[in-house]
């Protein structure tokens, strides 16, 4: 089977449309796969969005006269998981799997 060249989709961040452009130069993938990996970056573009407000607004907000957890925390951390289970189910190198791992604890606030 040949290699399939997609662009990579024109909703996604910067920094995810180059994760794209550098994984499809990288490994061979399937149409199914693609659709993982599209998955996977529009999470891990979630999770950053979120990070950026959490970071602007603080962890805690105040709801009337009580304090509680942000509620983009929850988002963000579901949005974390999805994106790197998805990465995993890709099945990347050790060495590579680390660097997704990082990349999801990593937002520019100019990105959004």
């Amino acid at each position: 089977m040949g290699k399939i060249r997609v662009k990579a989709p024109s909703h996604l961040s910067p920094k995810s449309k180059k994760l794209w452009t550098e994984l499809t130069k990288e490994w061979n993938f399937h149409l199914l796969q693609l659709e993982i990996l599209q998955c996977g970056l529009e999470n891990l573009d979630l999770a950053r969005i979120c990070m950026a407000r959490i970071y602007k607004e603080g962890l805690v907000v105040s709801m009337g006269k009580v304090a509680k957890p942000h509620p983009l925390l929850r988002t963000m951390k579901e949005a974390k998981t999805i994106f790197l289970r998805s990465m995993m189910q890709l099945k990347f190198d050790s060495a590579f799997e680390d660097r997704l791992k990082r990349e999801v604890n990593e937002y520019d606030k100019d990105d959004f």
